[in-house]
């Protein structure tokens, strides 16, 4: 599944939920660490590293 398809997935599941439901994160790994996908505008996704690798600063 392409990856801006699967934000929009999120992102419709998140209006549907409440409470504590709603901090649902969308995280994925990548060669540096783990990324949140925070959000997106436009075509542009807004990243954030939570967790990176010891060799990676």
């Amino acid at each position: 599944m392409p990856l801006k398809k699967g934000i929009y997935i999120v992102d419709e599941a998140k209006l549907k939920l409440d409470g504590y439901a709603k901090r649902f994160k969308f995280i994925m790994g990548h060669d540096i660490g783990k990324i949140e996908i925070v959000g997106r505008i436009d075509d542009k996704l807004i990243l954030k590293q939570i967790h990176s690798r010891p060799e990676e600063p």
